[in-house]
Order: structure tokens, then sequence, then C-alpha cells
């Protein structure tokens, strides 16, 4: 699947906007970022992606989720966007599960690949546990924030922690174990999980060559085709050259 389309990017703060949207004008990408929630543009001639901060980190999980749902609801009926990235803190914090939740509602589709690894920055995922230069984040300072505090570095743990218990089941890992061994394998795996019904999908990466074999499994996956949906902490530069179409229709 190449990303023919303009691309709606989702942030909880205006940094993580800002950073995502750096990285499509590095490419040579016209990028509008919209500082107004409440006021968001109908219309606006080549522009490639949006980058829009719901300011949502450190707000109440439910009205983080109507922030979530109300600005992806926008950016598809006024803009005619399909295809969406959301950006998570790599360090975990904010209401991480029910922006996901709110997500996947707006779009409609049936589950998240959640992969918020930052590997340019020591940041990595394995057996679903987030590490910063070799230490769990709930070790480091990041883990200090006093809006944000982290007690715990396994990403299911935490999404665990952000939802009802009845949903639990929701959550699945993809470990390293099948990373490892490339795209095929990630897409079968994929594929299972989403038939077992699970919505929200962390994966393992230690490097840019897994991400790049998630996104090759994405395309692949029957259910993945029709997701749209990216949650890569680091899309960066690295995903344009993965959809070359895309990078094309950027650098002009």
């Amino acid at each position: 699947m190449l990303i023919p389309g303009v691309i709606g990017i989702i942030a909880d703060d205006l940094t993580g906007a800002n950073d995502t949207a750096l990285q499509f004008q590095r490419h040579g990408c016209k990028v509008e970022i919209i500082l107004d929630y409440d006021n968001l543009p109908l219309k606006c001639p080549n522009t490639a992606a949006w980058a829009v901060s719901t300011e949502s980190r450190n707000i109440d999980p439910e009205l983080a989720a109507k922030k979530t749902r109300d600005v992806i609801c926008h950016l598809k009926e006024n803009l005619n966007i399909e295809y969406f990235y959301k950006k998570i803190d790599s360090t975990l914090r904010g209401n991480i599960a029910a922006e996901i939740y709110a997500a996947l509602e707006a779009t409609q589709k049936e589950a998240a690949i959640i992969a918020p690894a930052f590997v340019q920055e020591g940041r990595i995922t394995i057996g679903g546990f987030q590490l910063l230069k070799g230490t769990p984040i709930e070790r480091t300072e990041a883990a200090r924030d006093p809006h944000a505090p982290i007690y715990d570095s396994s990403i299911p743990i935490i999404l665990k922690k952000q939802i009802d218990k009845n949903l639990a089941d929701d959550i699945a890992l993809i470990d390293f174990t099948t990373v490892v061994k490339g795209a095929g394998p990630i897409t079968t795996k994929i594929n299972e999980l989403v038939e077992l019904g699970k919505k929200l999908i962390v994966v393992d990466a230690l490097s840019t060559v897994d991400f790049e074999q998630i996104v090759l499994a994405m395309q692949k996956s029957s259910h993945m085709r029709g997701l749209r949906w990216l949650w890569f902490q680091a899309f960066a530069g690295f995903h344009l050259n993965i959809f070359p179409q895309f990078a094309q229709q950027c650098s002009g």
C-alpha cells in the first residue's frame, strides 16, 4: 500500500506536532501546523500533511478522547484525509489508550499497531518493555514528570491500567522473536491477532530495519490494508522512504 493522499498528524502536544511536521518538511512536503484546535481550516491547496495538537497529554482521559475524535472527524469530513499518523510519546506519557480507542472509533478501523520506539534517540521496545538507552523508562528522568509520572516500563501493562478491566483482552504483543524474522511472520501474526479480536497491538522494535519490516507487514496484512493508521514514534523521513510515491509527491 502506497500513500497517495494527504496525511493527518495527530499529537497530544505542540512539540510532538512540530517535531513530526518537521520530518515531512525535510522531505520537501508542504505541511500546515494547526495551532487553534477550535478553528480548524476547511481547505488549503497543495498541502501534503496537516499536523494538529490536541493539547491532551495531561487532561482527563474522556476529554482527551473527545478531542482526538473531534479532530479526526473534522480532518476526514472537511479535508478528505484518509491516512492518519498518531504521534505518541516515546516515554509513554499521556492518555495513550483513550486516544487510540477514540481514533479507532473515528476511523472505523479494527485495530491499531503501537510501535513507540524511537531508535535514533536510543528508545527501543523489547518484550513490550520501553527502554531508554538500555534503562527501563520507569528508572529514567522522564518517569519523574510531575504532570505525567511513569510507574511501569511495560507498554501492555501501562495500557491495561488506562482501560476498563473488561477490555484487557484487547491488548496483544508481537515480540522480537517474530519481528526479527521479517515482514512475512509479522503479517501472519497481525492477521491472527486481529482475527482474535485484539485492538491494541504493541510491536517490539530495536532498529530502523525492524520498523521497515513492521511497515511492510502492515502493507501486506489483509486487516491493516484498510487501517490507514500508523502509530510510530519515529515516522520521520524513514517512512517516507518506504512510501516512494508519497515522497515523490512531497518533493514535487
